[in-house]
């Protein structure tokens, strides 16, 4: 089930909104994937959006099989993955966090072994009101 708790009225940032779109799509496949693992009867993603120290903030959390702590340091490194082979290369993460740095933002992440993981994507505010968003 996904659970949707989205901030109104957030103010705009600057970026591609295609890019944006990709690091999202990631992170929710990559919540899909780790529910899909787990054998939680109530499986949940949560999406949730804020405005923090002017940041937009946007947080997908997961209760599936979460992420070893030894591990955390490394999964935004191409070609690190917990998956299969078939189910993925590596680097999700990795192009995901480049597109966040090339914005001016980051991923921060938190994660506990079989209780589930968060990842929060953290993007400036725009910086000009006469900026053209790009697609």
């Amino acid at each position: 089930m996904i659970k949707p708790f989205l901030q109104e009225n957030l103010p705009l940032i600057e970026g591609s909104q295609p890019q944006i779109e990709q690091i999202i799509i990631n992170l929710l496949l990559n919540a899909k994937d780790a529910l899909e693992l787990s054998s939680r009867k109530n499986k949940e993603i949560i999406i949730k959006t804020s405005l923090q120290s002017n940041e937009v903030h946007l947080s997908v959390m997961d209760n599936g099989i979460g992420i070893e702590e030894n591990r955390l340091s490394e999964i935004f490194h191409p070609f690190q993955t917990t998956k299969e082979t078939e189910k993925g290369t590596g680097l999700g993460l990795s192009v995901s966090i480049g597109i966040a740095k090339a914005h001016a933002g980051t991923i921060e992440v938190s994660s506990k072994l079989n209780k589930g993981s968060t990842f929060t994507l953290k993007l400036p505010l725009q910086q000009s009101k006469n900026v053209e968003v790009t697609s």
